[in-house]
């Protein structure tokens, strides 16, 4: 049997957050299984190199430096590149510019929608990053790539149900939700310096993950609990700002930061802190909260987008109102206060997380692929 030649198309950037850890993940379960594809991935990168990986290809291409660019030059780039590759199927990730453009090749392609810009969810973007083109002309190239393409993947069943307010009601559309290797997360080293009690945050410093509604339920967390320390792990455009609040609230000897670092030692946190904090504006699917449920972590989030499925509600974690510091700040109290519950949640969790393992999640994929073929 031919095998598939198959193209990604997404940010191969591990700074990109969730998006580039599923189809890492993605890649490597295809591989394990030896299923009969043949997987490259185009991306932009800072030069026009090609690399050699175990079992794939990566095609990094460089990018226009103008923000206008991804309407018209850096779609071409990604084009031209695809179609030396000549591949039988192309599964984007993400349906923004330029991406959405390459719904236009005449090539059979599936596309994982791990956001919509078209959401615009409220207060979850800067009023500066609402006002660039990528939101006042995104939706409408969004639209119509999702109207075109084969397949679309839906991370979570928030998701698919705004994917169809945005299309109309079909048939393409399919939840399939990103998965975990839960075996990473199982007797992982604990990291001993770690001042407890202790809260772990990760995700990037901008403005939809809000980072900042944690910091701000700090000082209300102190009151009952003085010695509470967060490690917050990441990076990005709200670096400054988030130091600049933390000095503010004169939190300097409660918070660490950690920068970006690796998914081991990302592992490691979760495992050696107390508790886990997700207090996302907006998250489509929340890769993070699925880390934490697979370390036995006891899980506090805000209940936006995809999270609220994942954590049934409230009974494989705690779910609270986005944007809200105090009512954040008197469920971690009542989590730290309650060993019980905190027992209940690590369990709990653990068995939800089986729910999301990448060998049925690759399967379920590689079925949409045929469907096309």
């Amino acid at each position: 049997m031919k095998p598939i030649k198959l193209v990604y198309v997404a940010d191969w950037n591990p700074l990109t957050g969730g998006a580039f850890t599923v189809l890492d993940n993605l890649i490597n379960t295809i591989l394990k299984y030896k299923y009969p594809i043949e997987i490259h991935v185009v991306s932009f990168g800072n030069k026009n190199e090609t690399k050699h990986q175990k079992g794939y290809t990566i095609h990094l291409v460089k990018n226009c430096i103008f923000p206008t660019s991804q309407y018209w030059y850096s779609p071409k780039l990604l084009e031209k590149k695809i179609v030396e590759i000549n591949p039988d199927l192309i599964h984007l990730h993400f349906t923004y510019p330029p991406y959405s453009f390459i719904c236009r090749l005449p090539i059979p392609t599936v596309v994982t929608t791990h956001g919509l810009v078209s959401l615009r969810i409220k207060g979850a973007h800067s009023k500066r990053s609402q006002l660039s083109p990528f939101f006042i002309l995104g939706p409408y190239f969004e639209k119509k790539a999702l109207k075109k393409v084969g397949k679309v993947i839906a991370v979570s069943t928030y998701m698919k149900n705004e994917v169809e307010k945005l299309i109309g009601p079909n048939q393409k559309t399919v939840y399939i939700p990103n998965g975990i290797n839960y075996e990473e997360y199982t007797n992982p080293d604990v990291i001993n310096d770690i001042t407890h009690p202790s809260i772990f945050c990760a995700g990037r410093f901008i403005k939809m993950k809000g980072i900042d509604v944690l910091i701000k339920a700090l000082p209300i967390i102190k009151l009952s609990i003085p010695d509470i320390h967060l490690y917050i792990a990441g990076d990005g455009d709200q670096y400054k700002y988030l130091q600049s609040l933390t000095f503010k609230l004169d939190l300097q000897k409660n918070i660490t930061f950690l920068n970006f670092i690796a998914k081991s030692k990302m592992i490691q946190m979760f495992a050696s802190t107390d508790l886990v904090v997700v207090p996302s504006r907006y998250e489509s699917f929340g890769m993070v909260a699925l880390e934490a449920l697979s370390s036995g972590s006891p899980v506090v989030a805000s209940s936006v987008g995809g999270i609220p499925e994942m954590l049934d509600n409230g009974r494989y974690g705690m779910l609270v109102k986005p944007n809200d510091p105090k009512e954040l700040a008197q469920q971690i109290i009542y989590i730290f206060n309650n060993s019980n519950i905190r027992k209940k949640m690590s369990y709990a969790g653990k068995q939800r997380s089986q729910d999301y393992l990448w060998d049925d999640i690759a399967k379920r994929t590689i079925e949409v692929y045929l469907s096309l073929l």
